[in-house]
């Protein structure tokens, strides 16, 4: 489903926020998810952790202008979040300077995934 597709839905109440000091418990569930697939997947870079995303490390990345964290809520669930974070690279000898967008983090709530809407 395309943007133009979803913004022409009725009823469906879908909304995507910068993240705020008072969203980090609900996020850290969502933390959680993608911190366990990766101790799953790769157990020899990842170490278990039940708070994978210390609060003050959440509240330094809210402030921090080169980072952004976005929630996706349906209704006023949290059910999604996306972590980037803006890289300068200045110009030298052998590159042009130049922006650049990462995407460090992205979660779908595991009991979100997969579902589309079929509400018209």
């Amino acid at each position: 489903m395309n943007y133009q597709e979803l913004r022409g839905r009725k009823n469906m109440d879908i909304s995507i926020w910068t993240a705020e000091k008072n969203d980090y418990e609900p996020l850290l569930r969502l933390f959680k998810q993608v911190h366990e697939m990766h101790v799953a997947e790769r157990p020899d870079l990842y170490k278990k952790n039940s708070t994978p995303v210390e609060q003050e490390f959440f509240e330094s990345q809210l402030i921090n202008n080169q980072q952004q964290i976005f929630v996706d809520l349906i209704g006023n669930d949290i059910v999604g979040v996306i972590v980037t974070k803006e890289e300068v690279t200045p110009e030298n000898s052998f590159v042009i300077a130049r922006k650049v967008l990462f995407l460090n983090s992205l979660c779908v709530d595991e009991t979100h995934r997969k579902k589309v809407s079929e509400k018209n």
